[in-house]
């Protein structure tokens, strides 16, 4: 996958990750699948992210950056 996709990716799941922190966190039926989504969620973003950040790195390296 090139940067710009995994770019639009991540953002895409952190729009999904702010969309189930709105969910009423009073209800227990959602608490539970919410919190374990959001943590799933944050953890793919967080390893995405990183891919990006060694994509970048990698490439101010190669130029002398």
């Amino acid at each position: 996958m090139d940067k710009g996709t995994l770019i639009d990716v991540v953002a895409m799941i952190d729009a999904r990750i702010n969309m189930y922190q709105k969910v009423d966190a009073n209800n227990p039926f959602y608490k539970g699948a919410v919190v374990g989504a959001v943590v799933a969620l944050s953890s793919l973003s967080e390893e995405l992210q990183l891919g990006i950040d060694a994509e970048v790195a990698a490439m101010e390296s190669s130029t002398g950056e």
